[in-house]
């Protein structure tokens, strides 16, 4: 799946010098844990957006930029380059915006 290559690789390069905890190994586990429950509980999930939000839900937290519009517009701008499309990209902001 190159579309979760590229998140992935997205993802470690912004969070390579987070230092509150949110960092890429956070995200890094976040990931593993929803794989986790995906395979164990035998979801019939978007295995691509379960994925993405978990390595991005951070990307736009205040805890982690001073500017969580600007990161959106940045992060919904990358996701258009690597073809995502306007559902996936909705999906995924939905879950990373709603985090309970």
């Amino acid at each position: 799946m190159e579309k979760l290559k590229d998140v992935i690789s997205y993802a470690q390069e912004n969070l390579a010098q987070e230092s509150t905890g949110h960092d890429f190994e956070h995200a890094k586990k976040t990931a593993a844990l929803a794989e986790k429950i995906i395979k164990k509980d035998q979801l019939a999930v978007n295995n691509f957006i379960v994925m993405a939000s978990a390595y991005l839900h951070d990307m736009i937290d205040d805890k982690v930029t001073d500017e969580p519009e600007k990161a959106q517009r940045t992060l919904v701008h990358f996701l258009q380059e690597i073809n995502c499309s306007f559902a996936e990209i909705e999906a995924i902001l939905e879950i990373i915006q709603n985090p309970e």
